[in-house]
């Protein structure tokens, strides 16, 4: 659920299309987690919230499609769409780590 040691496995299982270069250090660090949570959904809900309750603090706020949500209201929001939809996360397209800030481009599945 929580490891910085299958990031080579993680690729494999959620191959970034268009790769750029990640350093050691924070920049690895922040890539496998990245790829950890794509994981973590994947598994099923109960499996990315209880990761989400490790990696995120009651403070975290999330931007969902403008709206500013906390996580007890992000979990809540996702619990209620996952009940009508499935959803499942797929390849990143682009994943840009630079220092302590990165950015994602990613590819969704919804059945």
């Amino acid at each position: 659920m929580n490891s910085y040691t299958n990031t080579e496995q993680l690729i494999k299982d959620f191959p970034v299309i268009n790769n750029t270069t990640v350093l050691d250090g924070i920049e690895k660090n922040i890539q496998n987690r990245l790829l950890t949570g794509f994981a973590n959904w994947n598994r099923g809900f109960e499996a990315w919230k209880a990761w989400g309750n490790i990696l995120y603090t009651k403070d975290s706020i999330y931007n969902v499609h403008g709206a500013r949500l906390t996580l007890e209201h992000y979990q809540e929001d996702m619990y209620e769409t996952l009940g009508k939809m499935s959803i499942g996360m797929g390849n990143f397209n682009n994943m840009l780590i630079v220092g302590n800030y990165c950015a994602i481009y990613y590819n969704i599945i919804i059945w």
